[in-house]
């Protein structure tokens, strides 16, 4: 095929005119992740007793999953409550000590009259500071009982599996009924997916364009939705293979319109002037609405 002269002339004519903004624009893309995305596991061995959950559920801060057996512990805690609460000794030791010291008191007003001798006066003062002591002891021993309640249950707490953050449940790793590990100690994953995660890998000499707090425009899935992005980090470390950033957005999906694993474009230009001039209001101050909620 031969171009004549007027065409070679039009086609250098439209490079010329397209060449600027083609050096200024490109996308990088990611997928998008999970804000958070934990494996929740057991803190000791033990057989799986129950699940409170399924996948799917959603899940709260602190919501009991599933637990391990706890029959064990749980008698030890009865027997643990009823010897804190143990009071007859405390009781017969504190009428003790009452009667002694009444005992001194009349011993002391005798020995004013010279109707009790020295000798008297002390051996009841002994037997009054013995009885002193014996009641102090039992307190102290119910305060150690008290402890051990406090121990116990926090025993109890451990057989428990709770949610550390709002989300939903995922997977479900054991069945009832079934051994969990020292070396394989997870039950549960729980994903928070109403705030999502996007991680870039941006050219060094574009990372200076990106500040945390800021937010810029993001395209996602297939259909390229458009929606904004917050700027979380912007890692000081330069990947010396790739000459790239780590850049960490997130992603309000509190109406869940995207899913973990849609792909995720950054358009990036060749400098922040250029972009800014080229879009304005590319970036901007970061909106409530979008604060991770934890």
């Amino acid at each position: 095929m031969i171009l004549t002269q007027k065409t070679k002339v039009l086609i250098g004519l439209i490079a010329y005119v397209l060449s600027p903004a083609l050096a200024k624009a490109t996308d990088i893309s990611a997928f998008i992740e999970p804000y958070r995305d934990i494996d929740v596991a057991t803190s000791e061995m033990g057989t799986l007793a129950y699940l409170n959950v399924k996948e799917g559920d959603h899940v709260t801060r602190g919501q009991v999953l599933g637990g391990l057996d706890e029959d064990v512990v749980r008698a030890n805690l009865e027997v643990a409550q009823k010897a804190k609460e143990a009071r007859g000794r405390l009781v017969s030791a504190e009428e003790e000590l009452a009667f002694q010291t009444e005992n001194l008191r009349k011993i002391r007003q005798l020995i004013e009259r010279q109707h009790a001798s020295a000798e008297e006066l002390a051996r009841t003062e002994t037997q009054q500071r013995i009885a002193e002591a014996q009641v102090l002891a039992i307190r102290e021993e119910l305060e150690l009982k008290s402890a051990e309640y406090t121990r116990t249950e926090a025993m109890l707490l451990e057989k428990q599996i709770r949610s550390p953050i709002d989300g939903m449940v995922t997977q479900i790793y054991k069945d009832v009924g079934e051994f969990i590990s020292a070396s394989s100690p997870v039950v549960i994953k729980v994903v928070k997916l109403d705030v999502l995660l996007v991680q870039f890998a941006v050219p060094a000499n574009a990372a200076s364009e990106f500040k945390a707090g800021r937010t810029v425009p993001l395209s996602i899935g297939s259909e390229h939705t458009k929606t904004v992005g917050v700027i979380e980090f912007v890692s000081p470390i330069k990947d010396p293979q790739s000459n790239t950033v780590r850049l960490r957005m997130r992603i309000d999906n509190s109406q869940g319109q995207f899913s973990s694993g849609d792909s995720c474009w950054l358009a990036l230009t060749s400098s922040g002037d250029d972009q800014e001039s080229a879009s304005p209001g590319y970036f901007t101050k970061a909106k409530p609405g979008l604060s991770t909620k934890q």
